[in-house]
């Protein structure tokens, strides 16, 4: 399995440079758990970009986004999830210097989404996510779109686990230039519990998206960095 997981990193992390952009996510999520069923999260993010071609994600700001989380735990293998609110404050992409200084895009989203997990064996499972996800921009139509996401998970030892995944998105009303394809992510990623309050995912994502507008399909290559904490 070591060797999988080293073959898995080897051929993700590999053709990194030789794409448009690259991107660094750091999601940091202080989550408390109300009792056995319910708990509330809030998220904070913050995403780096490249320029084009260049090897740097740390070069220029992407995005800065809170949002609220209160989950409903119906059993092992059954979670509801509701984003009452949530505020992302889009930078522009950035292909030539210069880019950097267009204005914000900003915009609030509001979100419900299903999970489902079949355990395959004492080790193995697979994982099912289900969301729809209301965008409104400040200075643009809104968005409608569907989150669809597999994945396939392997328990290492006790603290260590790995999932590997993929994510589509669509979208559904509003739709400029036919958009109902958004983006669709490939990623795996390595999961370590430190102890029972700290949790730490390490990732990798390929995304390939249709920009709102765009005629073109670009390919970013993510660092995914998430911090849990539980109180």
């Amino acid at each position: 399995m070591k060797n999988l997981i080293l073959f898995v990193l080897f051929f993700a992390f590999n053709p990194l440079y030789s794409q448009d952009h690259t991107q660094f996510w750091l999601r940091t999520s202080i989550q408390n758990n109300l009792d056995k069923n319910w708990s509330s999260t809030l998220e904070l993010h913050h995403r780096t970009q490249s320029l084009a071609n260049t090897e740097s994600p740390f070069r220029y700001p992407l995005t800065n986004a809170v949002r609220l989380w209160v989950s409903y735990k119906l059993n092992s293998n059954h979670t509801f999830i509701v984003s009452p609110y949530a505020f992302f404050s889009n930078n522009p992409v950035v292909n030539n210097v210069g880019d950097e200084l267009r204005l914000n895009a900003n915009e609030h989203r509001t979100q419900v989404q299903y999970e489902n997990k079949i355990s395959v064996s004492r080790l193995w499972s697979l994982t099912s996510r289900f969301g729809a996800e209301y965008r409104i921009f400040e200075r643009n139509q809104d968005l409608f779109r569907f989150r669809i996401r597999e994945g396939l998970n392997y328990i290492v030892s006790k603290n260590l686990s790995l999932q590997i995944y993929d994510e589509l998105f669509l979208n559904t009303i509003n739709i400029e230039r036919s958009h109902v394809f958004d983006q669709n992510r490939i990623g795996f990623q390595l999961s370590y519990n430190l102890d029972r309050h700290i949790k730490l995912d390490l990732g990798h994502n390929l995304i390939h998206a249709l920009p709102r507008n765009g005629e073109l399909v670009p390919i970013s290559f993510i660092f995914l960095t998430t911090f849990y904490y539980t109180i």
